[in-house]
């Protein structure tokens, strides 16, 4: 590996980690704003009023629109989810590849004009990076 290549991966890594440590940092301490300051002031009564509003109003109705909310948030529901998502872009996909590389219907149009010949090109661009 040449020696600017190495630097590259060392800059990078040290960018990556000290955007890490303040994204952290920055966390860590909006956290703190949050339990130590705002929790006993204003933000913190609004939000046991707010609280205390929900709990008085509550219906069975209302218990099963959350109970359903919360189960959708479930691992389980989500990796579903994420497999039903991936199968649908693999089939999307594979009918894209196939549409871009089966020859134009009709030859009076020179396929570089057509709307699919440019859509396909966009596609194949995308899919192979910008750079």
């Amino acid at each position: 590996m040449p020696r600017t290549s190495g630097r590259i991966v060392l800059v990078t890594a040290a960018t990556v980690l000290g955007a890490g440590v303040l994204l952290l940092g920055a966390t860590l301490l909006v956290g703190l704003l949050l339990v130590h300051v705002l929790v006993h002031g204003s933000i913190g009564h609004l939000d046991d009023s707010i609280e205390s509003s929900l709990a008085g109003h509550r219906t069975s109705l209302l218990n099963s629109l959350t109970n359903a909310g919360t189960q959708l948030a479930q691992p389980l529901t989500i990796e579903i989810a994420l497999v039903v998502v991936v199968v649908a872009l693999a089939v999307l996909t594979r009918r894209v590849g196939r549409r871009c590389s089966s020859p134009s219907r009709s030859s009076a149009r020179a396929p570089s004009t057509s709307r699919r010949a440019r859509w396909c090109t966009a596609t194949v661009r995308t899919s192979q990076g910008w750079g």
